[in-house]
């Protein structure tokens, strides 16, 4: 007599040995037979089963920020935020440096990853817009269409009277102490400025002593200003330094409260004009039809003798008024850096300073200086400073900039069409020499990103069909034209010019 098989379902061998104790939970687990193995395995692809990777999830970078870039190293999105990074400890300064060569991609990532995405999640971006561009209609300027989408504001720079908008060097807003603060003061903007005037450092000396004629010149035009319940402004440094206080002359004082140089002869009145004269002649020749002649002379103000109004999460100072050999350009990149950074210390939150083209500040003696202190100085009201550039090259080596760049912690690296441009960039920022090739053939819109200590990665960046609007520089080039232009000119037409 045979007898039938007997499972090992029936018999419970096989199933897991249930533990004293288990309770109803486990029990009803063993019934349902979920934690048998399956003879069968379900169907999955490489891409779905790439969480089981564990080098491929280890690759991708933490999320501190919204998505910016795939990075072709790991096959993963990357997420890219300044401030993300520093809250998470990944870089040290909340600073970037954008290097490459034209149409490499590089404005097209400034853009997008650090206006339209950081204006989207709360950030305070400030912007300098360079280029003239005829958009839609009308010279919107580069920047024109991020202005349009995200409620920003664009502000003119214009020499001419009423055009454009007019920055105090002596405003309240920027603290008036020195390098002691957290904050760029008044005396330096104030040292830049007449250094810039003079074409060289203002160096104090046994015979001359040019710094501190403007420093006490600075002191009583406060004074004055503040005795007449206003505003001091620029003139009244001007008016100091060609008539100084008494109270100028440096050293101590005797018993009958007299300046000791002063009673031996030493430093008098006219000792003090003598220094502070090279640097009055310098600061008047610029604010009276000068270079900075309605950019800095009187109280700050908006276009039109308004209000300035700074509310808005995107500012967008249009300087394409100013000539790139101008030292116009970089003072006011300076100066509006520090002012709206004074300003943005009362404003909670994430702000962004970006630095277009910062080549053209590098040559001028003061300006760079003051552009590193903003970057060194910017955790004091949470500013970032992004610095665009198109080569190394551009900067003078050694130089204040050249210092800022090479402290930088997050550095974007785009094509470099020239070989002696990707030597420079692999030995300022310790790079291998393997990838001298990578970046003299990088394709646009990809670059080497490098993040603090992070792996270096090579990085594109997607962009959605609103991005590549708002990105989009050639329509100046692709546009067609409304109407054939006519260049013959009939014989009636030239009388009539005549006449």
């Amino acid at each position: 007599m045979t007898t039938a098989p007997v499972s090992k379902e029936a018999t419970g061998e096989g199933r897991p040995k249930r533990r004293r104790g288990g309770g109803v939970c486990l029990r009803l687990v063993d019934w349902l037979r979920i934690r048998q193995l399956r003879d069968d395995g379900p169907f999955t692809s490489t891409r779905q089963a790439e969480c089981l990777n564990p080098a491929r999830v280890a690759a991708a970078g933490p999320v501190t920020g919204p998505p910016t870039h795939v990075s072709l190293t790991t096959d993963q999105p990357g997420f890219h935020s300044l401030h993300g990074q520093y809250s998470n400890g990944i870089i040290q300064a909340p600073n970037a440096c954008v290097l490459g060569a034209y149409g490499s991609g590089k404005s097209a990532w400034v853009k997008c990853s650090y206006v339209l995405k950081p204006v989207a999640t709360g950030a305070r971006v400030l912007v300098f817009d360079k280029k003239r561009q005829h958009q839609d209609g009308a010279d919107s300027g580069e920047y024109g269409r991020a202005v349009e989408i995200l409620g920003g504001v664009k502000i003119p720079l214009d020499r001419r009277p009423g055009l454009g908008a007019v920055i105090n060097i002596l405003d309240p807003a920027i603290v008036a102490v020195g390098a002691e603060d957290s904050m760029v003061g008044q005396d330096e903007l104030l040292s830049m400025a007449a250094e810039v005037a003079c074409g060289g450092r203002l160096v104090d000396t046994a015979d001359s002593a040019p710094a501190h004629a403007l420093r006490v010149a600075h002191e009583a035009a406060r004074r004055r200003a503040a005795a007449e319940r206003r505003v001091a402004v620029l003139q009244d440094v001007i008016d100091a330094l060609f008539s100084p206080d008494p109270e100028g002359v440096p050293g101590p004082v005797d018993a009958d409260g007299r300046k000791t140089l002063a009673v031996q002869g030493v430093v008098t009145v006219e000792t003090l004009i003598r220094w502070g004269l090279p640097v009055a002649l310098g600061l008047q020749r610029f604010i009276s039809g000068g270079d900075m002649s309605g950019l800095i002379d009187g109280e700050t103000r908006g276009p039109g003798d308004t209000e300035l109004d700074l509310s808005d999460p995107l500012l967008v100072f249009d300087t394409s008024a100013m000539s790139d050999s101008s030292p116009a350009l970089g003072m006011m990149m300076a100066l509006i850096g520090a002012f709206v950074q004074a300003r943005w210390t009362l404003v909670p939150g994430p702000k962004i300073l970006i630095l277009e083209e910062a080549y053209n500040v590098d040559r001028l003696a003061g300006v760079a200086s003051v552009l590193r202190a903003l970057a060194k100085r910017g955790r004091a009201s949470g500013t970032a400073v992004v610095t665009v550039l198109h080569h190394l090259s551009d900067l003078q080596e050694g130089s204040d900039l050249w210092t800022l760049i090479r402290e930088t912690d997050v550095v974007h690296l785009f094509l470099q069409d020239k070989t002696d441009d990707a030597e420079q960039c692999v030995a300022m920022f310790g790079l291998d020499s393997s990838l001298l090739e990578t970046l003299t053939s990088l394709h646009q819109g990809t670059h080497l990103l490098k993040v603090g200590r992070r792996p270096l990665e090579v990085v594109q960046q997607p962009r959605t069909a609103l991005e590549e609007w708002i990105t989009d520089t050639d329509a100046g080039m692709l546009a067609a034209p409304e109407a054939a232009p006519r260049f013959a000119v009939t014989e009636q037409e030239a009388l009539d010019a005549a006449v």
